[in-house]
């Protein structure tokens, strides 16, 4: 049998420092028999995702030309007593079957796949997804159409035939093992592998402030409003040089949510997250509820933000 852990995700679940630390200690983790081979894709595996959904906001035959590299480098030099270890963030949302082809190239033996997902409450999240959108669009996702059907795609990745576990782990610092995502993980490949794992901590990752998120679609809007779905290099160059006057200190408020779009994220989500919990005892995910203030909607980032300062955004 061929031997595979998928990190499945979810998004803003600290993906991008796992996939960080996996790749500076490769070679340790080959040592222990564990592969973690990304070519010349970077630290991650989302172009694997793309062989099998052609989409990419970059350039897709570069990115198709890589996922096809990981599969060949890994198909020709993989030992029989290693285990393949894959992560990508949207693996999660991918029905496994979809990607089954890809694991059979790789190694033509039936695999046994085990599977490790951290997952976040909507409400924790949404905001980092709406600034994530307004990076490449003008738009962000209406608070009252957010909703994760985190139970339904674990629930496809668990039964399917060929995953012997599944390992689903609250994305919350209080709870992680030392506060940070990469030493959890760690001890979760840990307990899979049976050898005693070690990864390098990796810095968090750096956010906009709310008054950078509303010049960014100020940005989007006057400039860029023909480039939707695409990261441009003009709006690229702002979100560098914001991220790096934040190193010193932020420039404007930390990123919050008000409290009626916190609400209008809860109620689209609240089904899905007693079903998550039921299905998978132990995450207890908890939302936050917000106010009793209704969501009204609104095109503007500057509606999802309990305050910011209209004088930092007119420098």
């Amino acid at each position: 049998m061929a031997k595979f852990i998928l990190h499945v995700g979810d998004a803003k679940c600290g993906s991008t420092s796992i996939q960080g630390s996996l790749k500076q200690a490769r070679a340790s983790l080959l040592a222990k028999g564990l592969v973690y081979e990304t070519g010349s894709s970077g630290f991650n595996h989302v172009d694997l995702v793309r062989l099998v959904r052609p989409k990419a906001r970059g350039n897709l035959e570069e990115s198709l030309v890589r996922g096809k590299e990981i599969v060949e480098t890994l198909r020709t030099t993989l030992k029989k007593d290693q285990t393949v270890l894959l992560s990508a963030e949207n693996f999660l949302t991918l029905p496994p079957e979809e990607f089954l082809p890809i694991l059979r190239q790789i190694s033509p033996e039936d695999p046994d796949i085990k599977v490790i997902a951290y997952v976040r409450a909507p409400t924790d999240m949404y905001l980092s997804f709406a600034q994530q959108y307004i990076k490449g669009a003008r738009h962000f996702p209406q608070p009252q159409h957010f909703n994760r059907p985190l139970d339904r795609l674990l629930t496809a990745w668990r039964d399917f035939p060929y995953v012997s576990e599944l390992r689903v782990r609250p994305f919350d610092r209080k709870r992680l093992a030392g506060g940070d995502v990469t030493e959890a993980f760690a001890g979760v490949l840990q307990d899979l592998t049976g050898h005693e794992i070690a990864l390098p901590q990796m810095g968090r990752n750096r956010t906009l402030s709310d008054e950078q998120m509303i010049v960014l679609q100020h940005l989007r809007r006057s400039v860029l409003p023909d480039h939707d779905g695409k990261l441009h290099p003009i709006s690229a160059r702002y979100i560098g040089w914001f991220l790096q006057l934040n190193k010193v200190e932020m420039i404007g408020r930390k990123p919050g949510l008000s409290g009626a779009a916190c609400g209008a994220v809860a109620k689209a989500n609240r089904g899905m997250v007693a079903r998550l919990n039921t299905l998978f005892p132990g995450v207890d995910m908890v939302l936050r509820e917000g106010d009793a203030t209704p969501w009204k909607g609104g095109t503007d980032v500057a509606d999802l933000l309990p305050e910011y300062s209209p004088e930092i955004v007119s420098r």
